[in-house]
Formats: C-alpha cells, structure tokens, sequence
C-alpha cells in the first residue's frame, strides 16, 4: 500500500465545438441549409421560431433525408 493520494478529477476537456445563430426567411431555408451540407462540418440543426422556440432539433444527416418535409411545413 502506498499512502501518495492521487488528484481525483482531472482538468476538464475543453470541446472544440461552437454554436451559430443564423436568421432566414422561411423561403431562404432550405437553400442554406444546403449550404451548410456541403460545408460537412455541420452535425445538428435546430430550427427554431421568431420567439425561440424550438420548433425541430434533428442530426444533420437525418436532415438531410428530411428536407423536403421542412421545406413542406415551413409556411411561405
């Protein structure tokens, strides 16, 4: 047995990720949500109201599969 403690926790991993807040209009949407597929570094989409409400929270490749739905409910 050796009486040497040992720190319990460790400094915490800082993650490489970063959120942006992007406004478009409901027409706008699907062009820029295109946008962001082909810059790949894009992992979950959420969209959300006026009032920030969250209207749909998906992983981009489910997203992807989905467009055509978002591009349906999202009223002109």
């Amino acid at each position: 047995m050796s009486d040497q403690t040992t720190p319990e926790s460790k400094e915490p991993k800082k993650d490489k990720t970063f959120s942006e807040k992007i406004e478009v209009a409901g027409n706008q949407l699907v062009e820029h949500v295109k946008e962001l597929i082909k810059e790949g570094n894009v992992r979950r989409l959420i969209l959300r109201d006026h009032e920030g409400k969250v209207l749909m929270e998906i992983p981009l490749t489910t997203g992807v599969v989905v467009g055509g739905v978002i591009t349906w409910a999202v009223p002109l």
